[in-house]
């Protein structure tokens, strides 16, 4: 246990160092002794006696190092004071004071739990957190530290960034983020432009070459798709047009892959800055970004300025769908990388499960077949079949039954009327539809110049043309007759 022998009034900042256990100043004259190794006990009185009782318990705190084999200095700052990093040589841990050891514990206790991160929920983790800025040179160290700080701030999944203005003398190590992987789309042959994307280690990410380029006339397209663990994939396009690209990129080329796209089956998502302010919708660059909205069914969700200056604002950059429903929560977040608002979106790949369909089926347990072809003899089907719609058969053929098993169920003389009742007009009805079918077959064979004799004929209850069939010999036959 390491405690500090005295606590000097020093107008310096103080540091520590990884090498040692020495505190520096920025004062060379002022030196501050080494802190002495001293027993677990309380100071003596007369080092008390020395300093206020107020003091002594705003600085007396006691430090534990853990010391680590081969422990590497600090690296010394060169000229480029970017490009310093930290480099961690002891770790140093602050023990608790000996006479408040449970209030220390309660605080230490508390911290904690402040810091450790809580578990996702099950509808978080469903969540893919998609979001675009134009950083404006991603190599520049500045922004890249910057870039850093919001993903850990934001714990976005994936970061689109356009104006990324790397090259091939770029390697990703420089530009890397830790936990999340880098997918670029480099402008070659010249400074400037470029779009980058960063995704999580965690998500599936494969780049479609196919559709993944940049124009003649520098229109990016940086087409990806992607899945979050065992969710439905989509597709993500990362576009940036420049203020001197036509617009007729749009359709000549935007649209080629586009359409190449739809035949993924997947939802596509694009973002990026087109350079087309749709807060002036009669402009030529903003009638062609929504003539192509319309045309690839996409629709654009950020409504409000994203790149604000002194003298403008604007809304250039933009996040567009083929399924609205798709998006939980979207909007814009203040970046100070850039001139340009972050944009981002949220959305929901956890697909609903359908609502439970239920089906009546036939229980067979009490089954009888005999008895079930009993009853299909006792059904009379002849005055059916003379119907034509099967619906009045259906509900004829319902109704008829099941007042007869009502009346043979009750017994009942009003229910038995009911059923008689019934019959007689199926019947009559049944007369009715046969005299009707014969005056229309005998009209149809009048003005087809047809016989109306088989018509006829077939009305006329005809005579038995069977001959009788004996089963035994024609003598023993006639001999019985005679």
């Amino acid at each position: 246990m390491v405690k500090e022998n005295a606590f000097p009034t020093v107008n310096a900042d103080v540091c520590i160092t990884s090498s040692g256990c020495s505190l520096e100043t920025n004062n060379s004259h002022e030196n501050v002794n080494q802190p002495t190794v001293d027993s677990d006990l309380d100071p003596p009185v007369s080092e008390m006696n020395n300093h206020s009782k107020e003091s002594i318990e705003a600085v007396q705190l006691s430090i534990s190092v853990t010391k680590e084999p081969a422990a590497t200095p600090i690296t010394q700052a060169t000229n480029d004071n970017s490009n310093i990093e930290p480099n961690v040589g002891k770790s140093f841990v602050l023990a608790p004071p000996q006479r408040n050891n449970i209030e220390w514990e309660k605080t230490l206790t508390a911290i904690t739990k402040e810091h450790v991160p809580k578990p996702l929920s099950d509808m978080q983790r469903s969540k893919l957190r998609i979001a675009h800025l134009n950083v404006r040179s991603i190599k520049n160290r500045n922004h890249l530290i910057q870039v850093r700080e919001l993903m850990k701030d934001r714990n976005y999944d994936i970061l689109a960034l356009s104006e990324s203005w790397l090259n091939s003398t770029v390697t990703n190590a420089e530009v890397e983020i830790e936990g999340f992987k880098l997918t670029r789309l480099d402008r070659l042959g010249k400074t400037g432009r470029g779009v980058c994307v960063y995704s999580k280690l965690s998500i599936k990410v494969k780049c479609l070459k196919n559709t993944t380029g940049i124009s003649e006339f520098g229109f990016h397209q940086l087409w990806m798709l992607i899945q979050l663990r065992k969710l439905r994939s989509i597709l993500l396009c990362v576009t940036y047009r420049p203020d001197y690209c036509p617009t007729l990129s749009f359709h000549d080329i935007f649209m080629e892959n586009y359409i190449h796209a739809l035949t993924l089956g997947k939802e596509i998502i694009v973002v990026g800055d087109l350079n087309c302010d749709l807060l002036k919708p009669d402009s030529p660059e903003a009638m062609s970004l929504l003539d192509f909205c319309t045309s690839a069914n996409q629709t654009q969700l950020i409504k409000e300025p994203t790149r604000v200056t002194e003298t403008s604002s604007s809304l250039i950059d933009i996040i567009m769908t083929s399924n609205v429903s798709l998006v939980e929560n979207h909007g814009l977040a203040l970046s100070h990388i850039s001139d340009h608002y972050l944009i981002y979106a949220f959305l929901k790949l956890k697909m609903l499960k359908p609502p439970p369909s239920y089906k009546c089926v036939r229980s067979y347990k009490n089954y009888k077949p005999d008895s079930f072809l009993v009853d299909l003899q006792r059904i009379p089907w002849y005055d059916i079949f003379i119907m034509d719609d099967a619906n009045v058969m259906l509900d004829h053929f319902n109704e008829r039954n099941n007042l007869l098993k009502k009346a043979r169920s009750t017994k009942l003389t009003t229910d038995w009327e009911m059923y008689r009742t019934l019959r007689k007009e199926v019947k009559s009805k049944l007369r009715d539809a046969e005299r009707e079918y014969i005056r229309k077959e005998l009209e149809h064979s009048h003005n087809t110049n047809q016989s109306g004799r088989y018509i006829i004929n077939n009305c006329i209850p005809r005579k038995e043309s069977t001959q009788q069939v004996y089963t035994k010999d024609m003598k023993e036959v006639a001999n019985e007759f005679n």
